[in-house]
């Protein structure tokens, strides 16, 4: 007697649902123990919040489950390596939240009406952008065409950012290779 394909895959479907799945493999056989950040140790990078599951039967396995929406964590672990990304490139190495770049640049204040032909400045970039324009040095400023009766001295470590012009402003991240 023949079996058709059709017979065969009807009896292969029901024998895999009514298969009762393997002690190691079934769902009952794990526990959720707790929630885990995992962070990247070469890079500081946070791959994302985990829910352990431990076996029940089998003492030291585990099981970690990526978590989508937000959940607590009770523990950090870091690893190291990008085999287990499946990807040729490991994450992006750590970055600076802020980094301060010294440069000297004519500056011109609007609101004071000052000006200055040449001054040393650290710009401070936080997440890549401009926040903060400190004088590096005591700067000497005067009023443009002005007799030197007029003159205002700025301490160092003054934060000008506010009163700077948009020339001003403009220059200063051409000259640092930034984006307008």
């Amino acid at each position: 007697m023949e079996t058709s394909l059709d017979d065969l895959f009807s009896e292969a479907i029901a024998a895999i649902r009514t298969a009762t799945p393997t002690p190691a493999a079934a769902p009952s056989s794990w526990y959720r123990a707790r929630g885990i950040a995992l962070i990247h140790s070469d890079t500081g990078v946070l791959l994302g919040n985990f829910t352990e599951y431990l076996h029940r039967s089998q003492p030291g396995s585990r099981r970690l489950v990526r978590e989508d929406p937000p959940m607590p964590v009770e523990a950090t672990e870091t690893l190291c390596g990008s085999w287990w990304t499946g990807q040729d490139e490991p994450p992006t190495p750590k970055r600076a939240w802020h980094e301060s770049r010294l440069t000297t640049l004519p500056l011109e204040f609007r609101s004071l009406g000052v000006s200055s032909p040449s001054a040393a400045v650290y710009a401070v970039f936080g997440e890549g952008c401009l926040t903060r324009v400190e004088l590096a040095a005591d700067t000497l400023l005067a009023r443009p065409g002005s007799s030197l009766s007029e003159l205002v001295i700025l301490p160092a470590g003054t934060d000008v950012i506010r009163d700077l012009s948009r020339a001003t402003i403009t220059l200063l991240l051409t000259q640092l290779g930034q984006p307008l």
